[in-house]
């Protein structure tokens, strides 16, 4: 059997790839890469996690979590690659580019779970954007917001959700800003 590519929700939905090494591609730099590197070193895999970042995880330096996660990843025997780009897959191996281009690093792997850039899912609103339906029912304005924005953070989920609320049927001044701001005129 080769080698197997998964996601995230791939991992999420039980499925795995085959006996064998995972490498795990994190090129989101949150905690995902992370926990699904634990998950896998959990089932007793041997675990690659590589980045192009110059640290895992390294949006978690502002939720100071950066150096808690190596340290667990470093514990569970998990093999860490920074400066690291996914260039290439066969049924055996995956390759990886340093980000100086020193030098092409293969890993003889099972499967390889890619922690990148997710799609919004804004299928609903695709169907009812421009829709005489809205019209009828005395919709005024249809926005997008959270995973059918953009994937991202639930913290982000929950700021859109709360900016959106906030901003609803407010006036927007001449230059779309729908908040009031004090403009400081100093005169020279």
């Amino acid at each position: 059997m080769g080698q197997e590519f998964l996601t995230p929700d791939d991992i999420m939905a039980g499925r795995r790839p085959p006996v064998g090494p995972v490498v795990v591609f994190d090129d989101d730099g949150y905690y995902m890469a992370s926990v699904i590197a634990e998950l896998m070193a959990a089932e007793g895999r041997e675990v690659w996690l590589a980045t192009p970042a110059t640290i895992i995880a390294p949006w978690t330096e502002y939720t100071l979590e950066q150096q808690a996660i190596e340290q667990r990843l470093a514990e569970l025997g998990i093999t860490m690659l920074v400066r690291h780009t996914l260039v290439s897959l066969d049924n055996t191996e995956a390759v990886f580019r340093d980000s100086f281009g020193r030098c092409d690093r293969r890993i003889v792997c099972a499967g390889v779970i890619s922690v990148t850039a997710r799609l919004p899912d804004d299928d609903l609103w695709q169907a009812l954007n421009g829709s005489a339906d809205l019209d009828k029912a005395g919709v005024r304005s249809l926005t997008r917001i959270g995973d059918c924005y953009g994937p991202g953070l639930i913290a982000a989920a929950v700021y859109q959700g709360h900016r959106y609320v906030r901003e609803l049927e407010c006036p927007t001044d001449p230059d779309g800003v729908p908040f009031k701001r004090e403009r400081q005129v100093i005169e020279a």
